[in-house]
């Protein structure tokens, strides 16, 4: 019981440092132009670089999705650790 839940945990908390990890770096990729209006996120933006024409701001709508995203990702990973687990543990016999 306690390691199956400890595997679930892990797997969510991985998967929600990769999801980070990525949207970190992602972050810091550079723009091609000087007046490119640049989103950053990763699957939806979350905020926008200003350019000449416009301001920048953050994209709630994008920050909602990629809270959801990594939210349905860690629950799959969580439920793909506990199957994986049923599958790989050894059965006791009665």
């Amino acid at each position: 019981m306690y390691l199956t839940l400890r595997l679930r945990i892990s797997s969510a908390l991985i998967t929600f440092a990769l999801f980070s990890a990525i949207n970190y770096r992602e972050w810091f990729r550079e723009a091609r132009c000087a007046d490119c209006r640049y989103p950053h996120g990763i699957p939806f933006a979350y905020y926008r670089e200003d350019s000449f024409c416009c301001d920048a701001g953050v994209v709630w709508m994008g920050v909602v999705g990629d809270i959801l995203t990594c939210l349905i990702l860690m629950v799959v990973a969580a439920r793909l650790t506990d199957w994986a687990w049923g599958k790989l543990r050894p059965r006791r016999r009665a």
